[in-house]
């Protein structure tokens, strides 16, 4: 949504003539437009982190209080979390699973900028791509699989 938002004003400034008066406008427009939205990832990162890191803290004391992670994430509320934490790419909850095989015992990822769950997939340059609008097929793994 964000870059549909942004689409307008960058190709209204490309249509511009630099040197009018509306054309310096949209020259710092056209600035502008880009850091607001490189601003909005960052934010959108550092939310995720954030309702990663709660979820998994509270797992842990889940698995305090009960032996085991949790079947399902909505087993943290309300006793461990008043709400469950949402992903800002999807607006829904982190992808969870209870997984034996891993360090762990689970799984938790994003589905990322392209908001498909690609069974937890990381990108294999960088795992933050998958949070890139550029790199779809790919998800954001905060506990990586047992084989990696």
């Amino acid at each position: 949504e964000r870059a549909a938002l942004a689409e307008p004003f960058e190709s209204d400034f490309e249509k511009r003539q630099m040197f009018s008066p509306r054309g310096q406008a949209n020259m710092l427009i056209g600035i502008l437009v880009p850091a607001f939205g490189r601003a909005n990832q960052t934010n959108d990162q550092v939310e995720l982190m954030r309702a990663a890191t709660r979820l998994m803290l509270a797992i842990e004391i889940h698995r305090g209080r009960e032996g085991s992670p949790p079947a399902r994430l909505i087993d943290l509320s309300p006793d461990v979390l008043s709400e469950i934490p949402t992903d800002p790419y999807t607006r829904a909850a982190l992808i969870y699973s209870p997984d034996a095989g891993s360090p762990v015992g689970y799984r938790l990822y994003s589905a990322g900028f392209d908001m498909t769950d690609n069974g937890g997939r990381p990108d294999s340059d960088h795992p933050h791509n998958a949070l890139r609008p550029d790199h779809d097929g790919t998800d954001f793994p905060f506990v990586p699989p047992a084989d990696e």
